[in-house]
């Protein structure tokens, strides 16, 4: 990622350690709701001070809007919906890790280092999943039925198993 890039992520997202959300997917099966994205964002602000970055497709701003609305800290959200892959390269980079629905950015995490866990249904993960050593994915057809306990769980896991922090 080129230095302008990171020092742009550097200044558009807040300091301290980020978990990235990318929240969006060419298809609607492939969306976990947004509803229970916020959970996991305000779990991660609530329990690691996370900085969350909440990012989506221009063409499905609601998504980031319903988060913001079902989140306990939507002044704590910097959400980005209009972003270029390098830009969008460059934020989840930043990230210490990376929870997304089965889509191309999810490929950025492991591409960038970043811990990555994927959000599968009609996808197959056993082809498709995150590649990174400490990547995990996990699948329910339909997506709604990914339990949130089972995110938290894997988010709790790998937030704690490394001591990643935010890297420029």
């Amino acid at each position: 990622i080129p230095n302008n890039l990171r020092v742009w992520a550097k200044q558009a997202a807040p300091s301290g350690p980020r978990l990235a959300l990318y929240i969006d997917a060419p298809a609607a099966d492939r969306i976990w709701p947004p509803e229970r994205f916020a959970e996991i964002a305000d779990y991660a602000i609530e329990k690691f001070g996370a900085a969350v970055i909440v990012l989506s497709g221009s063409l499905r701003t609601d998504l980031a809007e319903r988060l913001q609305t079902a989140s306990r800290n939507p002044d704590l959200l910097t959400t980005f919906t209009n972003v270029g892959i390098p830009e969008l390269a460059a934020l989840i980079a930043s990230a210490r890790l990376l929870v997304s629905n089965d889509t191309g950015p999810m490929h950025l995490g492991p591409a960038g280092g970043v811990p990555t866990l994927g959000l599968f249904s009609v996808g197959y993960p056993e082809h498709f999943r995150p590649t990174g050593p400490g990547d995990r994915f996990l699948r329910g057809n339909p997506i709604e039925t990914i339990e949130m306990k089972d995110v938290v769980e894997a988010v709790e896991q790998m937030w704690t198993a490394t001591d990643r922090d935010l890297r420029y």
